[in-house]
């Protein structure tokens, strides 16, 4: 048995956690645990024109979440997958073929290339015999109750190719996965813990001296403390940044000495027409400095579309793009 956000909260349900967020008793980290049902409270995105929540961090509001307990527990398990005894197999790997077929199954639900490359990478090598002690395995780690409730125990045996597990992982990330990619990194978060995807980088998800925080030393932030949203998603930046998904790492886009911005990671090409690529800009611009909040020397694809929309809406045409353009032009998209 496993506690996961629920579906859908009846009335009541509702109503009590509208008064406990309300209450003096919210707090970022709150479980109340009432008649067989688990109040979270929790922090959300903004949505667009939302006003601001003072006592939250910027693009931020304050929530609580219903949880239920579920016999499945949807998350690749407390357990990094694929450790010591097991190590890939290069004979086993998934070919350019099967690897477009399981990056698909997260691009069509949102979620960057990129990131899902390095995330299989991680998780298993794109070996899809992987497996670990727990009995976790597949390409991102099944955990065995996913398995079992799917009839496909074990999953390195009874789909042992990549082909005929990326139906699994479209699967999985419909049923085990109810969030959507907000910051660099969240697609990790998918498989090592899915219910705290968009989640702040300082959120502890396995606190320090846990079983989780035992088992998972790779987790960890460089000082040994609490297993956080942030020190999980690192894990994947890691990889990213060592150009360890199958691609070269990410570039650094180099403005104009006269714009100047903080250093954004240019987009995939698969990336940058995504909506989620857009916020995530939006969040960059608007975290850089006063008078640095301009991004130019962009890719040709993203150029065009920002030429596109000043156009379409009388602003002067020139490529650059700023947090209030960027914000109008998500806000239309919204609407």
């Amino acid at each position: 048995m496993g506690w996961v956000p629920a579906k859908s909260a009846t009335r009541a349900q509702q109503q009590r956690a509208v008064e406990l967020l309300r209450s003096p008793e919210w707090k970022l980290g709150l479980i109340s645990e009432e008649g067989g049902v688990q109040y979270h409270g929790a922090y959300h995105p903004n949505y667009p024109n939302q006003q601001p929540d003072l006592a939250a961090p910027a693009g931020m509001h304050r929530g609580v979440e219903v949880w239920v307990e579920r016999d499945v527990i949807p998350t690749t398990g407390v357990t990094t997958a694929m450790t010591a005894p097991w190590k890939p197999d290069p004979s086993r790997t998934a070919s350019a073929e099967e690897r477009e077929l399981v990056l698909a199954e997260f691009e069509k639900r949102g979620w960057p290339r990129d990131e899902a490359s390095a995330m299989v990478s991680i998780e298993s090598g794109w070996d899809a015999t992987a497996r670990n002690v727990q009995r976790f395995g597949g390409l991102i780690g099944f955990s065995p109750s996913i398995q079992k409730k799917w009839g496909v125990f074990p999953v390195w045996e009874t789909h042992p190719t990549a082909a005929q597990q990326a139906p699994l992982v479209g699967r999985y990330l419909d049923e085990a996965v109810s969030k959507k990619w907000r910051y660099p990194g969240d697609t990790y978060m998918t498989g090592a813990a899915p219910s705290y995807v968009g989640a702040p980088d300082d959120t502890v998800v396995y606190p320090r001296g846990g079983k989780a925080w035992e088992q998972n030393p790779g987790w960890r932030p460089p000082d040994g403390g609490d297993i956080t949203a942030g020190s999980i998603r690192a894990t994947l930046l890691r990889k990213l940044k060592k150009g360890g998904a199958g691609s070269p790492p990410p570039k650094v886009l180099t403005p104009p000495p006269d714009t100047q911005p903080a250093p954004v990671l240019a987009p995939s090409s698969s990336f940058s027409s995504s909506l989620e690529f857009w916020r995530w800009l939006l969040m960059a611009l608007r975290a850089a400095p006063p008078g640095k909040r301009h991004l130019a020397a962009l890719d040709a694809g993203v150029e065009r579309v920002i030429r596109e929309y000043q156009e379409s809406k009388g602003l002067r045409v020139d490529g650059d793009i700023g947090p209030e353009t960027l914000g109008r032009l998500l806000s239309d998209d919204d609407a």
